[in-house]
């Protein structure tokens, strides 16, 4: 399988860069043709993914782009950005799966937790949009994203928190 990854992977480090480069890597490693497309520079890390970026944009400057822009045949395309960012992410290839991700995750007014104003349309430039929790896909159908266009795909853990110490907290109270 033939796939792109259009999104933040390499520049100043951001969640949504770790998880693309988590899933590249697994993608790579299952034998598949990866193609890298950064959003946000070409600084590291990147170990291992060398080989598959083909280009990049630095953050904030779509329009001066270095190496290659993604081909216009992938099997998939997948982009963890703002659902309103989906549409310029998610279009190198018209007969691909789309997959974009995203996570919003804030108290919004009155406690009612909300997309922002005009992100929901985003959802229509991707086949499936990837929730890393049931809050946030909960979130996505209050704002009126198909839930059968929703699927949970949790970002998972490192195993540098299993073995960590417990941190002394500074406090008398006995539930926490």
């Amino acid at each position: 399988m033939k796939v792109l990854f259009k999104q933040f992977l390499f520049g100043k480090i951001h969640s949504w860069g770790v998880v693309g480069q988590s899933l590249a890597r697994a993608l790579i490693q299952a034998g598949h043709e990866v193609h890298l497309y950064s959003t946000n520079g070409n600084n590291l890390p990147k170990e291992g993914l060398e080989p598959s970026l083909i280009g990049w944009c630095d953050e904030g400057n779509i329009n001066k782009t270095y190496g290659k822009l993604p081909d216009k045949d992938y099997d998939l395309e997948f982009s963890y950005t703002a659902l309103k960012n989906f549409p310029f992410n998610l279009s190198a290839s018209p007969k691909s799966k789309k997959m974009g991700m995203w996570a919003w995750e804030f108290a919004g007014k009155n406690g009612m937790d909300t997309l922002p104003v005009g992100f929901a349309k985003g959802h229509l430039a991707c086949d499936v949009v990837l929730s890393p929790s049931t809050f946030c896909k909960d979130i996505f159908t209050r704002g009126k994203i198909p839930a059968e266009k929703i699927k949970i795909l949790p970002h998972g853990f490192s195993d540098h928190f299993l073995a960590a110490d417990l941190y002394p907290l500074k406090t008398d109270k006995k539930f926490k």
